[in-house]
């Protein structure tokens, strides 16, 4: 079940208060013009997040630069979205970031779990993916 999407972050449209609403449509409005000409992308939010993703890996990457240009957004990465169980999460964090990390000497694994029933909790989960 593993799925690659970008991550998108954006900074203070969370403090708009009543108006945050009209100010997620906008954000999301501005991302599909920017991806519209690429290709078909699903696009959705979920805690101040905003998930792009689509079948073709290719086509992601090719997205990246365009959001990168989207006013409001202030960081984007490139995530997995993978079983809930940590046998799924090693397994990712093996095959797909692992070889990345080949001559680092140093990194952070960084976890925020939203499902507050996973049985290990942020800490636990960034030591177990650090190791």
């Amino acid at each position: 079940m593993e799925k690659r999407s970008i991550l998108l972050k954006y900074g203070e449209l969370i403090l708009k208060g009543a108006n945050k609403s009209y100010f997620d449509a906008v954000l999301l409005k501005q991302i599909r013009r920017k991806l519209k000409p690429l290709g078909e992308f699903r696009v959705f939010t979920s805690q101040s997040t905003v998930f792009v993703e689509c079948e073709d890996d290719a086509l992601l990457e090719r997205a990246l630069p365009e959001m990168e240009k989207v006013f409001g957004i202030v960081s984007l990465s490139i995530a997995y979205r993978v079983e809930k169980n940590m046998d799924a999460i090693l397994k990712t964090v093996a095959e797909k970031i692992a070889p990345d990390l080949i001559g680092v000497k140093s990194f952070k694994a960084d976890a925020r779990r939203s499902d507050k029933k996973f049985a290990l909790k942020s800490p636990e989960i960034c030591r177990e993916v650090g190791g």
